[in-house]
């Protein structure tokens, strides 16, 4: 997916934060029937989403330890 294939595609991130007014959404959920390339954004980021609200299982203690070395290795 490139944002070059639809001008509107810069819309659909404000579009699921909430940032949009009542006839842009509208208009936007009208677009998102149509145009598989807005669409395709939209469910990517609710992957996103998704996957950053996920929960995750604690880290050990020998864990949190290797990923804090290997962060500062970086």
């Amino acid at each position: 997916m490139t944002t070059s294939d639809c001008p509107r595609t810069t819309l659909v991130e404000a579009f699921r934060d909430g940032r949009l007014g009542p006839q842009e959404c509208a208009s936007l959920e009208r677009h998102l029937e149509g145009c598989a390339v807005c669409t395709a954004c939209a469910r990517d980021l609710e992957k996103i989403g998704n996957a950053v609200r996920a929960p995750r299982e604690p880290l050990t203690p020998l864990e949190h330890q290797r990923a804090r070395v290997a962060l500062l290795q970086k």
